[in-house]
């Protein structure tokens, strides 16, 4: 619970994010923590979601620019990616702007969360010799986890520029739909069936 000042009265407030505009919050960490645990159920259930989209739509191109094409890893890193990509504009406008440095801390947040799918992923793999639904769930699991825990506590010490981190979010943006249209041939841009073909 957190104190909630409204003119020249301060009352609490069990959920600080929920508070109305024109209020001054007090507690500002625990609105950011309110806001990393939304934004991590927001990103486990739409990603989840988003696996099954460009099916849903027909093979829609453009769905297919941000939702997985294939069952590539590159293609299942936009289930963390996009999800992500959504609530931190909408984070941004409701918390993020009193933050100098928020839009850096959530682009390292979310390529250190794509790496840790990529690394559990391969990981498992190199170990396993084969592929396993369940493990490539608990590794997008733990790539929104370190996501969202770096996220949060970086926030509290952000420094750098919003610029720079805009820059480098719409860059993996651009990147995932170029490489959506036309893959390169090697590696983690091919499903696993085209991979075995090559060796």
């Amino acid at each position: 619970m957190c104190l909630v000042k409204t003119g020249s009265k301060i009352r609490p407030h069990i959920f600080p994010c929920a508070a109305y505009a024109g209020t001054e919050v007090i507690c500002v960490k625990k609105q950011r923590i309110c806001s990393t645990w939304l934004g991590l159920l927001w990103v486990i259930f739409v990603g989840t979601l988003l696996h099954f989209v460009y099916g849903w739509t027909g093979e829609n191109r453009v769905v297919g620019l941000y939702a997985p094409v294939s069952e590539s890893s590159w293609e299942h890193l936009k289930l963390l990616f996009t999800p992500f990509l959504i609530y931190t504009i909408a984070e941004y406008f409701w918390l993020g702007k009193q933050y100098r440095g928020y839009l850096l801390v959530r682009a390292e947040g979310v390529w250190l969360g794509m790496l840790t799918i990529l690394s559990s992923f391969y990981t498992y793999q190199g170990i396993l010799g084969f592929h396993c639904l369940p493990l490539d769930i608990l590794t997008f699991l733990a790539g929104a986890g370190v996501c969202a825990r770096f996220c949060h506590r970086r926030l509290e010490r952000a420094q750098g520029s919003n610029w720079l981190g805009l820059a480098i979010l719409a860059a993996t943006l651009l990147a995932f739909g170029v490489f959506s249209e036309a893959p390169p041939q090697f590696g983690m841009f091919l499903p696993p069936d085209a991979v075995a073909l090559i060796q």
